[in-house]
């Protein structure tokens, strides 16, 4: 691996040990961040609250890598195709593939696009009795 897809691998690792300031870290300060048909968010704050609100959804997270590649051409990028782990607080959880790219600069994230249908990890939770 590269290092830029070292990077991503550290963002991973780091989000599904809850570590989101280690996560942030790895962020440039202006990062864009899109998951799927949403408005994108800027910065480091954005994303931390972002996860936040994961969090009161999510006991936890989990990315099972299944390829990686690096294009050079036309624009630098990572593109990352995963099966994503979530578990509910109640103990249940559901699988789901994802692609994402990231564009780097300077050694960390400047952009981070999740491309996912997130729907059926809401669609359970809303259906769940309180």
């Amino acid at each position: 691996m590269n290092a830029d897809e070292n990077t991503v691998c550290e963002l991973f690792a780091a989000i599904d040990a809850g570590r989101i300031e280690t996560a942030t870290g790895l962020l440039t300060q202006d990062v864009h961040f899109r998951f799927g048909n949403a408005e994108p968010t800027i910065g480091r704050d954005a994303f931390a609250a972002n996860a936040a609100a994961m969090g009161g959804v999510l006991a936890s997270i989990s990315h099972e890598m299944l390829a990686v590649w690096t294009t050079s051409e036309p624009d630098a990028a990572v593109v990352c195709e995963m099966a994503v782990t979530y578990s509910r607080h109640d103990g249940s959880q559901l699988k789901l593939p994802c692609a994402n790219v990231f564009r780097l600069r300077s050694g960390l994230i400047a952009d981070y696009r999740i491309y996912m249908d997130i729907n059926p990890v809401f669609a359970a939770a809303a259906t769940e009795p309180e």
